[in-house]
């Protein structure tokens, strides 16, 4: 004696999978409380977003820049940026909108680690695309708002 299984009794469960399966294809992110009656968003399908570092100092001095990412478990290059050139790359936020990208960035007047993208700060700000402009007075992030990091 076998046991017989019938489709028609698997067609509600597959109904409510295609439903939860079309919901997440057209929803950006979903919000969910964290313990600070905060919202927090888990992003599941994240846009790339493009972080470009212009060389602006100026009088033809260059600007090393080496940037790595904690939450992603990434590091790029040192790469020597000539004045009025710049350097850029991509990637994905992680789903749950921790991503940090840290720069290094030294000039002959010095150097410092500068935040160049977190998620909660730059995701609004910033957009698909975050500019950021190396100056002898700082770096300058285009927003809105705009953002300002001194040298020292």
């Amino acid at each position: 004696m076998g046991f017989k299984h019938s489709c028609i009794t698997c067609l509600p469960t597959y109904a409510l999978l295609i439903a939860l399966i079309e919901l997440l294809l057209t929803s950006s992110a979903i919000r969910i409380p964290d313990d600070h009656n905060q919202s927090s968003n888990i992003v599941l399908f994240p846009k790339t977003t493009h972080v470009r570092i212009n060389n602006n100092l100026g009088g033809g001095l260059d600007l090393n820049i080496h940037c790595q990412s904690s939450t992603e478990h990434m590091e790029l290059v040192t790469v020597i940026v000539a004045d009025g050139q710049n350097f850029e790359w991509r990637f994905r936020p992680n789903w749950w909108g921790t991503t940090v990208w840290s720069c290094d960035l030294t000039w002959t007047k010095g150097s410092k680690t500068f935040e160049i993208y977190r998620y909660k700060r730059d995701q609004r700000r910033c957009g698909k695309f975050c500019d950021w402009f190396a100056k002898r007075g700082g770096l300058d992030g285009r927003g809105p708002p705009d953002i300002h990091f001194g040298w020292s």
